[in-house]
């Protein structure tokens, strides 16, 4: 009888933790449908210290992945609704690139096509 009930704990808690990794998965798609509605902008403060990126669009953006040139990712901005400013650290890049991602049916989605590459001058 114990067996079985620790048997049926771990498949639960196995369930929920493969659910938890699968909805962190980012797909990036290009020219899908979900995507056309996202318009981001985004300037830097006179010093090139801070990046404020906007959401201009339709729907609300889960999360902004901010790239350097090389390609990684420096970091994640999480929840840019309609019509709100965030700001980031430009950290020592002077150029890079922001990718908004959606969520879609729990899924999240990365727009490719909605891609924004900032250089301070």
């Amino acid at each position: 009888m114990l067996f079985v009930t620790l048997a049926v704990m771990m498949i639960t808690w196995g369930k929920g933790f493969t659910e938890k990794n699968v909805n962190k998965q980012i797909n990036f798609v290009s020219g899908r449908a979900d995507c056309q509605s996202i318009k981001i902008s985004a300037e830097s403060d006179p010093g090139c210290t801070t990046l404020t990126i906007k959401n201009r669009g339709m729907l609300n953006i889960k999360k902004v992945l901010v790239r350097s040139p090389d390609g990684t990712i420096n970091q994640e901005v999480e929840d840019v609704l309609v019509g709100q400013d965030t700001n980031v650290d430009l950290g020592a890049y002077s150029k890079l690139t922001l990718l908004p991602v959606v969520e879609v049916n729990k899924e999240l989605i990365g727009c490719n096509d909605k891609k924004l590459s900032v250089e301070c001058p």
